[in-house]
């Protein structure tokens, strides 16, 4: 067993020692005020508590007399407390509930944690984004060039999905922030106690009511990983992009030189390495998240090790990985090059503008938009074949493929394939022409200071849950 529980030890320590204090303060304090300890009790272990809270897990130590750091505690409280005092702290309380507890109180610290990384990459993406309004370039469907595009509205899309993801971890922080004290094992306990106050001193917004929902479920944990795959399958995709343009071919973006690593033996090299560490963290990520997926599979709806302390590990990892991800990529975007003249030169290539010459044709000419659609690919067709530029399409070649009489000048014609007309045609929500996309970034900002808002407050709440918890058990420490 000791294979077991020595590197579970070792996991508490890191992750649930300062929750384990927190836990057993309130809880000594819930006691107190429902007349369950008597106040000389409560402060002796709340005495206790402080002089363990000031050691430090660094005096705690794996031993085999303790099957794990509750007890551990436990063993300590009562050698400070003496056996009355610390012998009552487990009054209507089970470590299935405490454990339970613990681990949302981690989570959703850790949730906010990667709110903040999401906010500060959106506050950069917006900001890049404002720079580049009419930095044109060509835009791709199938990897294919499909039509010009802005560097804004390209960005904007990546802020979209992050505005979504943050929404996503917005709700798994409020079914995470619940709390599950006084479940007890399973069916509560037949003490008089009151759970509503252990959640508030604890900072939770309200309980987990079921007793063997509180101790036994795991889709708290399930939500937040599922929040941790979508958002790295999202930036998995934009890194994907962004290997692509750091490429000597395509050459859209520079990354900074304290972002690459040159070659051992090739001096030529500049390695974009940045780009690959956040792939590796995504993929990290988003194996650590399967694998609290799989750990909730088949197993009893109750309080079990698999969705317990085996959970804690993968959980936060998955978290650390996609926090790692986001802030190199948060670096990357504040100082990377986008190569905009060149983005601008390849726009128009490969007849990227061709719906708008099909549009034209509709609205100029009346024609069926199929019709036109069907006009356009010859045109397109015959320009390939002839070796034709975007530029050198004419009239005579439209009208060639129209293979009817149009009143079509080669004014026309350009004005239609021209990628800065067909990027300032786009006015309507969504489009890439600056009165499009200027207000769409707008919105992301105050959606963006909405969401921090929100977690500044959230922050606070917690914070003064903590001291709220202090000055209860200073008040109980005073008599």
């Amino acid at each position: 067993m000791a294979h077991v529980l020595r590197p579970n030890f070792s996991q508490a320590k890191r992750y649930l020692f300062k929750p384990l204090l927190m836990a057993n303060k309130a809880h000594t304090i819930m006691l107190e005020r429902c007349g369950l300890l008597e106040r000389s009790q409560a402060q002796k272990l709340l005495t206790a508590l402080r002089d363990i809270d000031a050691a430090g897990s660094r005096s705690f130590a794996y031993s085999e007399r303790f099957e794990d750091l509750y007890f551990a505690v436990e063993s300590r409280l009562i050698e400070l407390a003496g056996v009355d005092a610390g012998g009552n702290l487990q009054i209507a309380r089970s470590r299935n509930d405490l454990d339970a507890a613990m681990i949302r109180m981690v989570l959703r610290e850790t949730i906010l944690g990667i709110l903040e990384a999401l906010a500060d990459l959106r506050r950069a993406l917006i900001d890049r984004a404002l720079e580049n309004v009419d930095s044109i370039m060509p835009g791709y469907t199938h990897n294919q060039p499909a039509q010009p595009t802005t560097l804004a509205h390209y960005l904007g899309s990546i802020v979209s999905m992050l505005e979504r993801d943050a929404r996503r971890f917005h709700m798994a922080f409020g079914t995470v922030n619940r709390s599950p004290l006084g479940a007890a094992a399973m069916t509560t306990t037949g003490f008089p106690i009151r759970r509503d106050l252990s959640a508030e001193l604890l900072g939770f917004e309200g309980l987990v009511v079921n007793g063997i929902d509180a101790v036994g479920s795991s889709d708290h944990s399930l939500e937040s990983v599922n929040a941790v795959l979508t958002c790295e399958s999202n930036l998995s995709r934009f890194n994907f992009d962004l290997l692509t343009w750091s490429t000597r071919e395509v050459n859209f973006l520079r990354v900074p030189d304290q972002f690459v690593q040159i070659s051992s033996i090739m001096p030529q090299k500049r390695n974009p390495v940045v780009l690959e560490h956040v792939r590796a963290k995504l993929t990290r990520a988003h194996g650590a998240a399967l694998t609290v997926l799989g750990l909730a599979r088949n197993v009893p709806n109750g309080d079990i090790n698999d969705v317990g302390e085996h959970m804690i590990n993968p959980v936060l990892s998955s978290y650390t990985e996609l926090d790692e991800a986001i802030n190199l990529l948060s670096s990357l975007i504040e100082t990377c090059g986008f190569n905009t003249p060149l983005m601008l030169e390849r726009a128009g290539e490969h007849f990227t503008t061709a719906t708008a010459l099909a549009d034209f044709l509709v609205s100029e000419f009346k024609l069926p938009f199929r019709t036109a659609h069907h006009i356009t690919s010859t045109v397109v067709t015959l320009a390939y074949s002839r070796n034709l530029s975007y530029r050198e399409v004419n009239a005579a070649l439209v009208i060639e493929a129209a293979q009817q009489p149009l009143e079509i000048t080669d004014a026309q014609v350009q004005s239609a394939l021209d990628p800065q007309n067909f990027i300032a045609a786009r006015r309507i929500p969504g489009g890439t022409a600056r009165e499009a996309i200027l207000p769409f970034l707008s919105d992301a900002q105050t959606s963006l200071e909405a969401d921090e808002r929100w977690r500044r407050s959230t922050n606070a709440s917690l914070r003064h849950a903590k001291s709220h918890l202090e000055a209860e058990v200073d008040s109980v420490l005073e008599g």
